[in-house]
Order: structure tokens, then C-alpha cells, then sequence
């Protein structure tokens, strides 16, 4: 993908209030509990198509990226709790694991999508892999057009509300380390911008 940075698609995954303007098929998502910096546990429901009944997910999330913000990963599994058990008009589904990896290159933004989930319930297989690509494939087209207005949007819309750009310790360390290393670099660039004025 061209001209979007890989850390604007990780806001936008990420970002549940920014989710409704590009995921067309999400009836809600909601935050269950946060355990720690890098992983929660949420809901999320979606419509489906034809005459299929709506399902619905409890999964735990993780999430992970390098100290220099260009590299990206989020991955998720189903996940049973307390507070959220199977509700009427849902059938509740089943990811074994699902996930997203991004990498900022030369030529734009690599970003690869995997998904294995079990949708419960009974559907035909040719109605399951009908619905999967029509449904996943939309979602990602929608997620990449609607990314380049991220950043204006979250600028009027709780820009404080970032959680998922919070570093536990391991990744504290590993700025750090990141920084420390490449403070000669950033002095000499600014060095650089300086010579040229």
C-alpha cells in the first residue's frame, strides 16, 4: 500500500471510534477489560450477509511494535468471560487466531491479514467461503481508503485516547536502548538542517 504508514493502519485497527466510519459489517465493539499495556480482552459483532445469522466474538487482543514505529503486530484469539456470555440473536464464534502484521518499506506500508475462525452454528461451506471473502475482502479495502483520513479525525475526536500506543516495561527498555543508540544520528541531522538555513 502507497502513501499510508504502516503506524496510521495500526491506529486505525486499533482506534474502536474510528472502526465505525470503515468497518461497514460491525454492529458494536466494546472494550471488556484491559489487562495490560499490550493486551485487552473486547467484543465485537458483526452483521453477516444473505440469510445467515449474526455472530458475535470475545476475543483477547495483543499487540506489539518496534521502538522505531514501523513495524506492527496484532494478533487475536477467542476467549471466554464472565461479563459476556452468549446473548439471543448471536451466534457466538470462535477465532483460534486471527491477526495483522504491518512494516513501513520504501515503497509504502506491507500489511498482511490471517484469519482462522471456526463461525459456529450451521452454514453451507460454499456460503461460509462466500461470505468470508466478500466480508474480510471489503473490510480491507474500506480500512485502507479511510486510513488517510485518520489523523484529522483523531485530532477532533479524543486525540489524548491513544492506549495502544502505551509501552510496557520490555518496550520502554527497548526505546531506550533505540534512542540512546541513535542520538548521534538525530544531532546530526539536526546539524544538518541547521547548515542548511
Amino acid at each position: 500500500m502507497k502513501d499510508i504508514p504502516a503506524q496510521v493502519i495500526y491506529k486505525c485497527i486499533h482506534d474502536p471510534d474510528y472502526r465505525k466510519t470503515w468497518d461497514d459489517r460491525m454492529i458494536e465493539g466494546f472494550l471488556i477489560e484491559q489487562i495490560d499495556e499490550c493486551n485487552d480482552i473486547g467484543y465485537y459483532s458483526v452483521a453477516m450477509p444473505f440469510i445467515i445469522s449474526n455472530r458475535d466474538w470475545v476475543n483477547r487482543r495483543s499487540w506489539w511494535h518496534n521502538p522505531e514505529m514501523t513495524e506492527f503486530i496484532i494478533f487475536n484469539f477467542s476467549h471466554k468471560h464472565p461479563l459476556v456470555p452468549e446473548k439471543s440473536g448471536f451466534v457466538r464464534a470462535w477465532s483460534y487466531k486471527s491477526g495483522y502484521y504491518m512494516k513501513t518499506t520504501e515503497k509504502g506500508t506491507m500489511f498482511y491479514y490471517f484469519g482462522w475462525n471456526s463461525w459456529n452454528g450451521w452454514i453451507p461451506a460454499w456460503c461460509v467461503n462466500k461470505a468470508t471473502k466478500t466480508m474480510v475482502g471489503g473490510v480491507i479495502d474500506s480500512l485502507m481508503k479511510q486510513s488517510a483520513a485518520y489523523e484529522e479525525w483523531k485530532s477532533k475526536n479524543k486525540p489524548e485516547d491513544r492506549p495502544w500506543l502505551r509501552l510496557n516495561d520490555w518496550q520502554r527498555k527497548e526505546k531506550e536502548e533505540y534512542d540512546a543508540k541513535h542520538a548521534g544520528d538525530k544531532k546530526e541531522e539536526e546539524t544538518k538542517e541547521e547548515e542548511k538555513k
